[in-house]
C-alpha cells in the first residue's frame, strides 16, 4: 500500500530517502539548503536509486506552483555546518505516526515567516535531525523516518546516557557527515583576504567561522 503524504516539500522526500540509506546524505543537505524546486541531478539520483514513476511524477506536482513568487530568501533554511532540518508541528507528527507513515516536512514550515501550524494553530518547533526507526504497524516489524526535537537532544535520558558514553547525543544522523563535508568544501572554497590581498597558497589562512 503507498502512504499518502499531502502537502509535501520537495526536499522532504530526498530527506526521507537519504535516511533511508537510499540517496547519498549530501542530497538532502543540498535540498534543505536549496529553494523550493530541486535540481535535476537530484530527480536522477532518485530515478538511479529505484524511485518508481508515480513518485517522480509526485516530486514534480510538488514544486513551486503553490508558492510562485517563493524564493530561497523566504524559506527556513540551516545555517552553514547546522545539522537543522527545519521546524515542524508535534501534532502534524504525531498524526503521521498514528497513519504508519515517515515524519516529513510540510511545505509552509520551510517558510521563515511561519512560526505556527496552519491547520493546528500549535507552534512549530525545531526538528534537529531525521533518523530511521523500528515501529510496529499491524503486528509486523517495519521501519519509518523520526524526526528528532532539539529539546529531545537535552532532554531524552537515553540521549544524555549515550552523550556521557562518549557517542552523540541520540542516534547517529545520516546528514551529519555530508553537514560536516559541505561546511569544510565551502570554507576552503571561501575567498580570504588580509589587508585587501587575497591569501595565496602556502600562506596561513584565518580559521573558518
Amino acid at each position: 500500500m503507498q502512504l499518502a503524504y499531502p502537502n509535501e516539500a520537495p526536499s522532504s522526500v530526498v530527506l526521507r530517502w537519504s535516511t533511508r540509506r537510499r540517496l547519498d546524505p549530501s542530497l538532502a543537505v543540498r535540498a534543505l539548503g536549496g529553494g523550493i524546486d530541486l535540481s535535476k541531478d537530484i530527480l536522477k539520483a532518485m530515478e538511479r536509486a529505484g524511485a518508481p514513476h508515480s513518485e517522480l511524477e509526485r516530486l514534480s506536482s510538488l514544486t513551486k506552483n503553490k508558492w510562485p513568487q517563493v524564493t530561497i530568501s523566504d524559506l527556513d533554511v540551516p545555517s552553514e555546518g547546522s545539522e537543522s532540518i527545519g521546524k515542524g508541528c508535534e501534532v502534524c507528527l504525531a498524526d503521521d505516526v498514528a497513519a504508519g507513515r515517515d515524519h516529513y516536512l510540510r511545505n509552509e514550515w520551510r517558510l521563515s515567516w511561519r512560526v505556527s501550524c496552519e491547520r493546528h494553530r500549535s507552534v512549530l518547533t525545531e526538528l534537529a535531525m531525521a533518523e530511521l526507526v523500528p515501529v510496529k504497524i499491524a503486528g509486523v516489524r517495519e521501519y519509518r523516518v523520526r524526526f528528532v526535537r532539539d529539546i529531545d537532544q537535552v532532554t531524552d535520558p537515553f540521549r544524555q546516557a549515550r552523550q556521557q558514553r562518549g557517542g552523540r547525543s541520540g542516534s547517529i544522523s545520516v546528514l551529519a557527515p555530508a553537514w560536516s563535508a559541505i561546511s569544510a568544501r565551502r570554507c576552503a572554497e571561501r575567498p580570504l583576504r588580509n589587508a585587501g590581498v587575497l591569501v595565496r597558497a602556502g600562506q596561513q589562512r584565518a580559521p573558518c567561522s
